[in-house]
């Protein structure tokens, strides 16, 4: 993990990682049942969809039998999954589903909602499947290398997605003046090695 002061630099350095450890996950078979590292692999991911998700906020996607949907915070971050990044074409009703039944609970509780089945062994087109029996199959693989394409076209864009993000100018918010002159001043004369930095600069600074 480098030393970083722009949240360009970091986003370019921790997408990539999620998707690293994503990969170690599905590919490691535990011992004592043969089964993958399912359970973060699969939070990995939807952390890819949530970041990228929230430095397009304001931007607005094409879904079936609505008007263009803005993706924005919460739950509305995954209409992401229909941007050109990702290329899914999910209908209205998928997109909470997914975050409410998968992507919370995972982050937030360790756990997957009812009717949701993550496999590896059990190929979905895609990597997603809304089935018509009612339940959500998540292919890890195939949604892996979805969110491998989706990473690298939006790190194309980076340079002038990050700097003017709502979600940029949100974490800056987070830290008053006297913070910020505090964190410079640390910055100035720490001698870290790798590590992970404060990002001490202000909106604007970017």
């Amino acid at each position: 993990m480098g030393e970083h002061t722009k949240p360009t630099a970091m986003i370019r350095e921790s997408l990539p990682q999620y998707l690293t450890l994503t990969r170690i996950g599905i590919e490691h078979r535990i011992a004592s049942t043969q089964s993958v590292l399912g359970y973060p692999a699969a939070t990995l991911l939807f952390v890819v969809v949530d970041t990228i998700g929230n430095y397009c906020r304001g931007q607005t996607v094409k879904v079936e039998g609505k008007p263009d949907q803005e993706i924005d915070d919460a739950w509305k971050s995954f209409f992401v999954l229909n941007h050109p990044y990702f290329g899914y074409k999910l209908e209205f009703d998928d997109f909470k589903r997914l975050y409410d039944l998968s992507r919370s609970p995972l982050i937030h509780g360790g756990s997957i909602g009812e009717g949701v089945r993550i496999t590896v062994d059990e190929p979905v087109a895609d990597g997603l499947e809304f089935g018509a029996d009612g339940w959500i199959r998540i292919f890890l693989p195939a949604l892996l290398e979805r969110c491998e394409l989706a990473v690298a076209r939006f790190l194309k864009d980076a340079d002038q997605i990050v700097a003017g993000a709502r979600v940029t100018d949100d974490l800056y918010l987070k830290v008053n003046a006297a913070q910020l002159e505090k964190l410079r001043a640390s910055l100035a004369t720490s001698g870290w090695g790798e590590s992970a930095s404060a990002t001490a600069k202000g909106p604007g600074e970017r």
